[in-house]
């Protein structure tokens, strides 16, 4: 069993270790409703995303709600991650600590969040890929990016669902991206998607 220093210092060792990598500039918040599970699924949708290497050389990482709750509780990585993300100041002072750092970190990018807290502190970012899990209709959202229901999930498991998802997001992005820069008459070779 991890002691409370080992998990803390395992989720700081992963934030040195992202910040020293290279990352794509998106991230992707997964949350659930009518009783779904999120029980670590974020590591596997994040293994499944990075085997797709959609961006060659940049990987996700992720973390769970404990390891950002110890991230939010660590003055310095706190501090860090707000100041890396450009969101310090008076704006952000109502926020609470795990709140503002969730949404610091979805909108650095290269990360894989989970539970209804990170769809939360997501929202409105344009960086960031919402995926709802639901079992019903009467949660959906349309400011939610995509919603699946785990009981179609057919022949493919919630993970490779989930980072279908994704991926075809990241696309799309893409292709978003490489038709503003050609329209701002940026040449092709420099259009990097």
């Amino acid at each position: 069993m991890k002691t409370i220093k080992d998990r803390k210092s395992s989720a700081v060792g992963r934030l040195v270790e992202w910040c020293e990598a290279s990352s794509p500039p998106f991230s992707l918040a997964v949350g659930a409703t009518c009783g779904c599970d999120l029980s670590q699924i974020e590591k596997e949708v994040c293994e499944c995303v990075n085997e797709a290497a959609l961006h060659p050389g940049e990987e996700f990482g992720c973390f769970d709600y404990e390891d950002v709750r110890y991230l939010a509780g660590d003055p310095a990585a706190r501090r860090f991650i707000i100041e890396r993300a450009g969101m310090a100041g008076p704006e952000y002072d109502r926020w609470n600590d795990y709140a503002l750092v969730l949404r610091a970190l979805a909108s650095l990018g290269g990360f894989v969040l989970c539970g209804q807290g990170a769809i939360d502190a997501a929202r409105g970012l344009p960086n960031v890929c919402e995926v709802m899990i639901c079992k019903c209709s009467h949660c959906e959202d349309a400011a939610i990016s995509s919603w699946i229901d785990p009981d179609l999930c057919e022949s493919e498991s919630v993970v490779t669902t989930v980072a279908g998802h994704f991926l075809q997001w990241l696309s799309e992005s893409d292709r978003v991206r490489a038709s503003k820069r050609r329209a701002m008459g940026i040449p092709e070779q420099l259009v990097a998607v």
